[in-house]
């Protein structure tokens, strides 16, 4: 069965490193929102013009089609609230895909500051995040309504990854 992987949480948590290797495994499409988002603002389309919004458009249009292919997705984006979570839901339901929910977080406040700092993603035209940023994210945070794996990224990032994709794998 298709199914639909969102990997949510807080910037410097690791969803994305879970994020890739899901889709890895899974052979599964990798949709991600700051990649898509950073290529929007090289071509002029900053956050002045609703790029997060366009981005979340352009990510839920392409998880959509790979859904009606039978094909399964991974959304690697923070989806910190109920606006940008509910048209992934709807969509997974239009296609009698599985719509399955991993949450990434950092228990470790210290930990998770150092996460951040010198992080190098290599996304072009995509700032580093800042602790501000973070915390920013943090206050608009609303908690997720279904059943969901809660990864911590203080745990090995190995077993993580293995605790994911079974979680998913139980889903196909």
């Amino acid at each position: 069965m298709a199914t639909l992987v969102v990997m949510s949480g807080l910037p410097g948590t690791g969803k994305s490193t879970v994020a890739r290797r899901i889709a890895i495994e899974t052979d599964a499409e990798l949709l991600a929102k700051d990649i898509v988002e950073a290529a929007l603002w090289r071509r002029g389309v900053g956050r002045e013009h609703g790029s997060t919004w366009v981005a979340h458009e352009v990510l839920t249009s392409l998880a959509s089609s790979a859904l009606q292919l039978q094909r399964s997705g991974v959304l690697d984006t923070v989806a910190g609230t109920e606006a940008v979570r509910r048209d992934w839901r709807q969509a997974a339901a239009d296609a009698g895909s599985a719509f399955v929910v991993i949450v990434c977080e950092c228990t470790d406040v210290m930990a998770h500051r150092l996460r951040l700092f010198g992080r190098q993603r290599g996304i072009e035209g995509w700032p580093e995040l800042s602790w501000e940023d973070v915390e920013g994210t943090r206050r608009r945070w609303e908690p997720w309504s279904e059943p969901h794996l809660t990864l911590d990224a203080m745990d090995d990032i190995e077993d993580n990854v293995v605790e994911a994709i079974t979680y998913v794998r139980r889903h196909l």
